[in-house]
């Protein structure tokens, strides 16, 4: 795999586990897409075994928007200066599995 997809990696699991131990789950579930389910287990990774699974093969990123939300996006973005609760409220709705 190519460097810059395990720093990729790296830097994701870390921000994750950053959030996780803040008290900021719901960052971690609606902006970078964990699992519910995922999170007590990420929360118990130390940094040597983040370093070692973001160097692994087993996470690799995919994109979660589909066509429509991005042809949505691009007609009518949230606006700069809106609301941050309406931009979160954009984004998982934008982001959800389907």
């Amino acid at each position: 795999m190519d460097t810059d997809l395990y720093l990729l990696n790296q830097l994701y699991l870390q921000k994750v586990r950053e959030w996780l131990h803040s008290g900021q789950e719901h960052k971690a579930q609606y902006l970078l897409g964990v699992p519910t389910e995922t999170l007590a287990l990420l929360k118990k990774l130390s940094l040597a075994q983040i370093h070692e699974l973001a160097h692994s093969h087993l996470l690799c990123f995919g994109c979660r928007l589909t066509p429509q939300v991005l042809r949505d996006y691009l007609q009518h973005p949230p606006e700069a200066g809106s609301n941050e609760i309406l931009q979160w409220q954009w984004l998982t709705t934008a982001t959800e599995v389907h």
